[in-house]
């Protein structure tokens, strides 16, 4: 059962973490953020660029993955 928990919150954890990296695609391409997708902060305001590339990282963190590569 613990195991399962564990999947299930890892599954979670990798979900918002795909959210974010394509909202903040399009945020760094110019374009707008489909409505209703636009990811929020604690406080339920919008999140801003820097705002999702440090909960990536965070998530990254947690997840024990390599932080994604920066082509820019």
């Amino acid at each position: 059962m613990p195991q399962d928990k564990r999947r299930v919150y890892r599954q979670a954890m990798l979900a918002e973490r795909r959210r974010l990296q394509k909202a903040l695609e399009l945020i760094e391409a110019g374009q707008p953020i489909p409505e209703g997708e636009h990811p929020l902060d604690r406080d339920g305001q919008p999140m801003t660029a820097d705002q999702m590339r440090a909960r990536i990282a965070d998530l990254e963190r947690q997840l024990h993955l390599r932080p994604q590569q920066q082509t820019s």
